[in-house]
């Protein structure tokens, strides 16, 4: 492929912006030009599959979902590793212990424990559907269609998304399945409020990115993904050159190859531009 690359791109708050449910017009332009030069495209995102609004998946050349749990290119499954039920079920009783709130993730659906709350289904003392982070969340339950956990059917799980106060909080999933799953705590969220989400350490997006080089035969260091958040840490660190969005961790800019402007400053464009991925003047 000599000169060709493989782009991977974290969803929110790098080729969407965390407010908004469709990529920027410039973003897609940039994504166009860098496909019609003979690069491959690829979403590298926390997301499952059932998440993805807002991505049209044709318009790229491959998905990889749930942190690397779930990698298809060009319409072909190559790797697809959710939770067995017992992983499952140890991790949320022990998450549910700790008075952690779930986000559970499967192939086409997500459920919340925080759903019920935030439509009015039931009351909790601590719950104040004004403050800025449950009017976050509501998004979520309107614009990906998150559902009340109790209707959870069963489905294998790829990921959970979890939401808690304290870190003590963490302490009896930390005791019964840290061996298994990495706790990917988030950086940069402030408030009352704290999320992270539990990840298999058999994959990530950086191992995501490993499997895809090694599919089409491309060498990692060919490799170039944008992100902004402490899920994208293992995928900067895989790929041969890492851009973090000036919105992004402060940690991750520390470990990143280069700093692209903000995604609401035409990031990606701009990025695409200084790497040389697509001419200056488009």
């Amino acid at each position: 492929m000599g000169d060709k690359k493989l782009i991977f791109l974290d969803i929110d708050g790098t080729l969407i912006p965390k407010s908004e449910v469709w990529p920027p017009e410039s973003a897609m332009r940039a994504i166009r030009a860098a496909r019609d030069a003979g690069h491959k495209v690829f979403i590298n995102t926390g997301r499952s599959t059932g998440m993805l609004t807002g991505i049209e998946r044709d318009k790229y050349d491959g998905v990889v979902a749930s942190v690397g749990g779930y990698i298809e290119a060009e319409g072909n499954v190559i790797y697809d590793r959710p939770m067995t039920d017992e992983e499952f079920k140890k991790q949320y009783n022990a998450l549910k212990e700790g008075g952690v709130l779930c986000t559970v993730e499967t192939g086409d659906a997500v459920y919340g424990d925080d759903a019920s709350l935030i439509l009015g289904r039931v009351s909790a003392p601590w719950f104040d559907r004004n403050e800025s982070f449950w009017l976050k969340r509501a998004e979520w339950v309107h614009r990906l269609g998150m559902r009340p956990i109790e209707e959870y059917d069963g489905a294998p799980v790829y990921k959970n998304l979890i939401i808690y106060r304290e870190p003590k909080q963490l302490l009896p999933a930390r005791r019964a399945v840290e061996e298994t799953f990495n706790f990917c705590l988030d950086d940069t969220v402030t408030g009352n409020w704290l999320v992270g989400e539990l990840i298999n350490r058999e994959f990530s997006k950086g191992t995501a990115i490993h499997k895809l080089c090694a599919y089409y035969g491309i060498p990692v260091e060919d490799s170039i993904a944008f992100g902004d958040g402490m899920n994208d840490l293992e995928m900067m660190e895989m790929a041969g050159i890492s851009v973090c969005m000036e919105n992004g961790s402060e940690y991750l800019k520390s470990r990143s190859t280069y700093v692209c402007p903000d995604v609401l400053d035409d990031g990606l464009l701009k990025g695409f531009k200084s790497l040389k991925i697509i001419p200056e003047k488009l």
